[in-house]
Formats: structure tokens, sequence, C-alpha cells
């Protein structure tokens, strides 16, 4: 995103596909790598960092909530729901350190993906 470092364009993200706001990391938690499917069907290698961000607002409305849905997760449950083993080492770890509890809404891992591997 221009004009935005990496973790507000982060939080930018959570508020358009999870209608959540909160304090934001300046520095990422870990990162990890996965092969990401371009609309022309082609896959490409990304290296996509995660910044945690405290959620301090759930809002009823918010710019993608007709595509997706926020539900919250424990972390085992949001470890188990992605695909990339690092990444969900990363949650694991990240609940590890930090809370029982990691807020997921059905595509915020898609919203990781797409804000780290194109902006």
């Amino acid at each position: 995103m221009k004009n935005r470092t990496d973790s507000e364009a982060a939080a930018r993200e959570a508020y358009e596909e999870a209608g959540v706001e909160g304090e934001i990391a300046t520095e990422p938690f870990g990162m990890f790598g996965y092969d990401k499917t371009l609309k022309s069907g082609d896959v490409r290698p990304v290296l996509a960092a995660l910044y945690p961000l405290r959620v301090e607002v759930e809002l009823s409305e918010w710019p993608e909530r007709a595509q997706r849905a926020r539900v919250w997760y424990t972390v085992q449950e949001a470890a188990a729901a992605v695909r990339e083993e690092d990444l969900a080492d990363l949650i694991r770890a990240f609940g590890a350190a930090n809370t029982t509890e990691v807020p997921v809404t059905s595509r915020l891992v898609g919203a990781i993906r797409n804000f780290l591997a194109g902006f």
C-alpha cells in the first residue's frame, strides 16, 4: 500500500478484511514462505511477515463484511486452519508467548498472505 509502512498496511488490511482496529506491532513477529497463485494461474514464491495486532475495537460494519466473517479461534484451531506449516508454527509460537486466543476471520489468513505478497 502506497505511503504506508508495512505495519500500517497490515492494520489497514485487518480493518478491511476483519473489521478490527487496535495497536499494531511495528516489527513483525516472524516470517514464513508460501506459494501464491495469481489470478492468471501463475504461481510465485512469497515471503510473508506477520504483524501482531492487539484488537481494541470490533466493528459491526467493515468494507469486506459481505465477503468475510469474523470468528475467534483458539491458537490451536487457528494453527490447524492454515495450510502452511511455518505459518501454523508462528501462530502457535505467538499464542504461547502472548495469549490463548487469536482473532481469525474465515479469510484472515488469506488477507495476511495477500497483504504481505502484494503491498
